[in-house]
């Protein structure tokens, strides 16, 4: 996702660019995959002894990345390095009184 802001480090008018969209799949896909691992691995019986550490590895090691993706902070388009949100243009609020003071 980009979005037009001005960068604090390279001074420039740039975009942020945001994880994309379908790294979120990927995060489903992986915890899917994972579970369905799981199920598997319970109807293979005794074998589950030899299965296990290989399947624990695969399965943590998918849902680590896919999170480390999907997770990954917003950057500048222009110079790459890493922006706070805050310094992303926001709409600003003017709050007004709910009721006037009273005149002493």
């Amino acid at each position: 996702m980009h979005r037009p802001f001005h960068c604090p480090h390279c001074h420039t008018e740039s975009h942020i660019v945001a994880p994309a969209a379908w790294t979120r799949v990927l995060l489903a896909f992986a915890w899917v995959s994972a579970a369905v691992m799981v199920l598997c691995a319970g109807m293979i019986g005794p074998f589950i002894l030899l299965v296990a550490p290989f399947l624990l590895a695969s399965g943590a090691s998918l849902i680590s990345g896919a999170h480390a993706l999907a997770s990954e902070p917003p950057t500048c388009g222009h110079c790459g390095k890493i922006v706070a949100e805050t310094t992303a243009p926001r709409a600003e609020v003017v709050a007004f009184p709910a009721r006037r003071a009273r005149a002493a």
